[in-house]
């Protein structure tokens, strides 16, 4: 059996289509089908950075997509990577824009994790023991993990805000590790998700 017919195989195990594919991929159908037809033969180079691209949408690495082998058994999936005016849409109900490209999220995580850019610095410490979330990364953010206080939690406040949370004289508050940053109160029905995982290039 060989990559195509691997790929197929795990598309059709979790009915994934091949538009869905091509849409999660953020390239056309027909590029699809030429990827995966029989007669179309790609550079090695080029083969390798399409299974790359696709094991990284069926959850699977590129190991066992090219082999039937994998040396490590991967525990995330591929997740939206949404801008922040999709955020509130796509939790309150979960539906994914058409144009969303996907990554790979390496942690144990629910259908409903999607990925946000980073923006702004009220979560950079400045040199304070606190976390540091830089700008620019990729956050990974979980809907269906449980609130819970102290956890860095996304909220819905015109825009999604993301922050320490903490209950501070019975009231909801977000907390940032920037301390010039004052704490902002939050409604818990806002409650976007919580933080599992980040992302940062080493490039520049």
């Amino acid at each position: 059996m060989d990559w195509k017919e691997r790929t197929k195989i795990l598309l059709a195990k979790q009915k994934i289509s091949q538009s869905e594919l091509a849409n999660r991929l953020g390239v056309t159908r027909s590029a699809v089908s030429v990827w995966l037809g029989a007669k179309m033969d790609l550079s090695e180079n080029n083969e390798t950075m399409v299974q790359y691209k696709i094991a990284s949408v069926l959850g699977v690495s590129q190991d066992y997509l090219a082999t039937g082998i994998s040396r490590e058994t991967p525990t995330g999936k591929a997740v939206p990577l949404l801008d922040e005016t999709e955020v509130t849409d796509y939790v309150l109900n979960q539906m994914t824009p058409g144009n969303a490209p996907w990554i790979y999220c390496p942690e144990e995580c629910s259908d409903l994790t999607f990925s946000l850019k980073t923006k702004g610095s009220s979560m950079d410490s400045c040199g304070t023991p606190a976390v540091t979330i830089p700008q620019q990364a990729h956050i990974f953010i979980d809907p269906k993990v449980t609130l819970e206080l102290g956890a860095i939690a996304l909220f819905n406040d015109t825009t999604p805000v993301l922050g320490i949370y903490e209950e501070l004289n019975g009231k909801a508050m977000l907390v940032f590790s920037n301390p010039r940053f004052q704490p902002v109160e939050v409604v818990r029905d806002n409650y976007l998700g919580t933080l599992i995982g980040i992302y940062q290039s080493c490039q520049t």
